[in-house]
């Protein structure tokens, strides 16, 4: 059943702890109020040999719950529906009956006919009142394995992430990157004119401690459909510690005018939100490796003072993950930052290879985890999730442009280059690399990052590259390049200025 239309149903409920239930029944009923928002009816009968169901504070009763996939920090993920006509915990005769607070003449009751004791429970499920509200909708995370902290929706695309599936949805700061958000609409009603809003903030667990407005985008979303929503974004290099970045996409409360010149709302705004925290980043195999830092925001999401944890797990066995604090005392709002550091562990073995050989990706998961301070001293003091950042660990060989081979030739509209990358550690030092690609990158001295253009190049198994374009735009006078490099292998730069 669906809240956005009008209907009428009749449900059989089979009590759970009697196992797969015959033709006809269900274990359970969900009603949709929006995307990621649900209701959920079930019968409860105890089992004289569960301990939880022995337990039950009213037996043979139809329990009605209020569940939300990612709920915002000051509210439990499942809740029971409020006590309105005969409340949640529903005996035969009784009815719980709701009414919109957007408009009085839509109407929800869930009514239980009949309980057979121990066999069944029987529902009557009835929504009334105006259908064709749009219900916009941007789906948080997860994204799926391995992505735990990524929204499905959100996507940041540059020259690097179309250079090498490897760095997918990769910020890459300091560069021209697109930050597409795909919005749903999964109502009856188009919503015209539909406002997203694009924000940038440090990596975080519980709230952004800082954030940043980069802009909004406008259109269209067709009813039952979808739409991509794009802006434009240079994440900035923050010198005094190594930020990553969050990006958070919002769509404001929707109220539009129908083809008919009716005027619709948005079904709920509780789906409103999404964020991804996302970073790549690789451990220079070298003498000694190097140690990659990330800084992570950590904020009391409660009014009251409470106790959080910052609990990390990691899938690789040959990596180290660092963690300077696993538990604040923070007061309420209040935002302290923890620093996580990452190294790989084999730079013996990798240095003396004759080619790199690697262990895989280390996905590693920095949780939020924080003890819900309205709990009375007399309940468990359970800590609930508040949120994480995710980070794909690499190891590779530190490598460098062959700053002698590095040539840039202007000839009228046409420009070529050429070049070399090298090994720059261990007994291989010297040595080509075996693959990868070069990204450049043409741009003017005084102006931005935005301004510039990117082109790409292949680099041979022998660590040599050329490439030649004709189309370069813009006036340009520095040509920087970057190596994306193949696996087993670290990333590197060089710069050069071209005379007018």
């Amino acid at each position: 059943a669906y809240m956005n239309r009008e209907f009428t149903d009749t449900v059989t409920l089979h009590p759970i702890e009697k196992g797969k239930p015959p033709a006809g029944r269900y274990l359970g009923v969900e009603i949709r109020r929006a995307e990621g928002w649900n209701y959920y009816c079930e019968y409860r009968y105890h089992s004289a040999t569960e301990v939880g169901d022995r337990n039950l504070p009213t037996n043979d009763r139809v329990l009605c719950t209020d569940v939300m996939s990612t709920p915002p920090a000051d509210r439990r993920g499942i809740l029971k529906l409020p006590a309105l006509g005969s409340g949640p915990v529903l005996a035969q005769g009784d009815k719980y009956q709701e009414t919109d607070s957007s408009d009085p003449n839509i109407k929800l009751s869930i009514e239980v006919t009949k309980i057979v004791s121990g066999d069944r429970a029987e529902l009557k499920i009835e929504k009334k009142g105006p259908v064709g509200k749009p219900d916009l909708y941007i789906r948080p995370w997860p994204a799926g394995p391995g992505r735990r902290w990524q929204s499905p929706d959100i996507e940041v695309r540059n020259q690097r992430t179309k250079s090498d599936a490897k760095w997918f949805n990769v910020p890459w700061v300091g560069h021209k990157n697109t930050i597409v958000a795909t919005v749903g609409n999964g109502g009856p009603e188009t919503a015209t004119d539909v406002e997203v809003i694009f924000y940038e903030a440090r990596s975080f667990v519980g709230k952004p401690g800082t954030r940043k407005k980069l802009g909004s985008a406008k259109g269209t979303v067709p009813k039952y459909g979808k739409k991509t929503f794009e802006m434009s974004w240079v994440p900035e290099e923050m010198p005094d510690k190594n930020w990553h970045y969050c990006i958070e996409v919002e769509i404001p409360h929707y109220k539009g005018m129908t083809p008919t010149k009716e005027t619709v709302e948005d079904l709920t705004d509780s789906n409103n939100k999404a964020q991804s925290n996302y970073s790549r980043l690789i451990s220079k195999q070298d003498s000694p490796p190097s140690r990659r830092i990330m800084w992570v925001d950590v904020t009391n999401p409660f009014t009251e003072p409470t106790r959080l944890y910052v609990d990390v797990a990691q899938s690789g066995t040959e990596y180290r993950t660092y963690v300077e604090n696993t538990f604040l005392q923070l007061n309420g709002g209040q935002t302290e930052t923890v620093k996580v550091m990452f190294e790989g562990t084999r730079v013996e073995d990798l240095l003396s290879d004759d080619a790199p050989q690697l262990p895989g990706v280390n996905r590693v998961s920095i949780e939020g985890l924080a003890v819900d301070p309205r709990t009375r001293p007399t309940q468990p003091r359970n800590t609930r999730s508040i949120g994480g950042v995710e980070a794909e660990v690499v190891m590779g060989v530190a490598t460098a442009f062959d700053t002698e081979l590095f040539g840039v030739d202007r000839s009228g509209n046409k420009v070529s280059i050429s070049g070399t990358v090298l090994v720059t550690a261990g007994s291989q030092a010297g040595q080509p690399v075996k693959g990868g690609s070069v990204v450049v990158m043409f741009s003017q001295q005084g102006r931005g990052r935005e301004d510039s253009e990117y082109r790409t190049a292949p680099v041979d198994p022998d660590g040599t590259f050329s490439a030649a374009w004709a189309d370069v735009a813009i006036p340009w006078d520095t040509v920087w390049a970057y190596y994306v490099p193949a696996t087993g292998y670290a990333d590197s730069e060089i710069e050069r200025r071209i005379a007018p």
